[in-house]
């Protein structure tokens, strides 16, 4: 039977997006929570997954670089939200008032809001690599230890979008958050590789004229400066450096203003990526812009059918997220830990045009593929250690023996506690006997043990036949006595 998922909610206050989002995955607009600072999370439904990026502007290097901090609307006072305990954290640490001036990021604050109070079994974050910068990485510590103050693992690392099969240079930090009781520590990030995909792969040999750019607007980004045998040319520092930076084989990072900042592709080339003499340049199109973010063309469609504009478009995949990467992070926890994925119920803030979903379909599909190697199933103990839990396999079929005697453990897990019982009979963990050896002497001495048991109580022994026997096999013994 195959493995499927559950939408319960998805969050985006943007009217297009929210648009767009819908179209894409043929999702209920009535699923929406709209505005996340009124959502009221006693009300929310349960789920067991969250996932969220959310705006990135005050951490951004492109953006202002406010960072979290908060203003006091009556003394004029700026904190760093995250400094105070989340139970005070809406009052001013200074006047008392609850009128807080908050930057866009506080947003950071709101997904702990509801992480807090839902305590799904895991979550997803994403955000730019500046947090983890020196000017704010107090901040992400902070919001690491908040995370762990919930009873959560946080796993956190910056990965960029070419090492995970898109020509898009685009680094993220990444944060994989998980139930310390659910945790079996087995979780790493994926390896990046190179599946040889370059920029010009993802273009259209074909576009509509409106793409191209006037001459008049070309002078205004390209220079004598610039050598014009480069494929892109991005003119977003034209101004300032005098002339447009130039790439080939990977896309710069797409960002919400590349309809206003277009990067600018070298139309005229040949097949084997010489540039001819009367070249024309026009713009990414949305389109193509959509599959830096590793979207499909259905998926572009489906927006654009809806009635999205181009503008909106644009901004849409450029405060995206590059699916491949989420795609491959959601394999290696799988991989870790499949019972996460069992029966999973999501809830999806700052949505936008919904990654995390579509790299979600894309993981269910491998699982429920033929091809797809089934992981280990390995979970951790809950005393945070990193051994392997109890593994009962089975219970003996003894009547009038106490539960805790009759369960058989597989070699596979831990020992159950060893305690000093003291009472004999069938109380102490199973020690698997085989055999008994046809010569004299007491039946303890003539008893032949299972290596994948217990060992008999060692005592000091007076030669000859007294030592405890042991049995070996050539080949490797199954685990089957569970049915014993």
């Amino acid at each position: 039977m195959n493995k499927t998922w559950r939408l319960v909610n998805f969050c985006e206050f943007d009217k297009y997006a929210a648009k767009s989002y819908c179209a894409v995955h043929n999702a209920d607009e009535n699923l929406n929570l709209g505005d996340i600072t009124q959502v009221d999370e006693t009300q929310l439904e349960d789920f067991t997954m969250m996932c969220g990026g959310s705006p990135c502007q005050d951490f951004s290097v492109a953006g202002k670089q406010k960072g979290a901090l908060w203003k006091c609307s009556d003394c004029g006072y700026k904190y760093n939200p995250l400094k105070a305990h989340w139970s005070v954290r809406d009052k001013c640490p200074e006047c008392g008032s609850i009128h807080i001036e908050k930057t866009r990021s506080s947003l950071l604050v709101e997904y702990l809001r509801i992480l807090r109070a839902k305590h799904p079994k895991f979550a997803m974050y994403e955000n730019v690599k500046n947090i983890v910068g020196k000017q704010f990485k107090e901040t992400f510590d902070m919001f690491i230890a908040e995370i762990n103050e919930y009873g959560y693992n946080a796993y956190w690392k910056v990965l960029n979008a070419k090492d995970y099969g898109i020509p898009q240079n685009r680094e993220r930090v990444y944060i994989f958050i998980v139930d310390k009781e659910l945790d079996n520590g087995q979780f790493k990030f994926p390896e990046g590789f190179d599946n040889g995909i370059r920029l010009k792969d993802v273009l259209d040999n074909e576009v509509e004229d409106k793409y191209y750019l006037s001459e008049q607007v070309v002078s205004r980004f390209i220079s004598t400066e610039n050598t014009l045998n480069s494929l892109l040319c991005d003119g977003c520092q034209a101004k300032r450096e005098g002339k447009s930076r130039e790439y080939n084989d990977f896309s710069p990072t797409l960002s919400a203003r590349d309809y206003k900042d277009p990067r600018m592709i070298n139309s005229e080339y040949d097949n084997e990526n010489n540039f001819k003499s009367n070249f024309r340049i026009r713009k990414l199109t949305p389109k193509e812009c959509w599959r830096l973010m590793g979207f499909s063309d259905e998926n572009f469609n489906a927006a654009k059918s809806a009635g999205v504009s181009d503008s909106q478009l644009y901004k849409q995949a450029g405060n995206s997220i590059v699916t491949d990467v989420l795609y491959y992070i959601y394999l290696e926890i799988y991989k870790a830990m499949p019972y996460l994925f069992d029966g999973l119920t999501l809830t999806s803030l700052f949505s936008g045009i919904g990654a995390f979903e579509i790299s979600l379909n894309r993981l269910f599909d491998t699982i429920n593929s033929e091809n797809f190697t089934q992981p280990q199933q390995k979970v951790k103990s809950n005393s945070g250690c990193g051994e392997n839990k109890l593994i009962q396999v089975g219970m003996l079929d003894k009547p009038g023996w106490i539960e805790a005697s009759r369960r058989v453990y597989s070699q596979e897990g831990v020992s159950p506690t060893l305690n000093g019982i003291g009472q004999g009979g069938n109380t102490e963990p199973k020690i698997i006997v085989v055999g008994r050896l046809d010569i004299k002497g007491k039946d303890q001495i003539k008893r032949v043990y299972d290596p994948n048991g217990f060992a008999p109580t060692l005592s000091t022994m007076q030669g000859g036949q007294q030592q405890p026997k042991v049995i070996f096999y050539k080949e490797e013994r199954k685990n089957d006595y569970a049915d014993t």
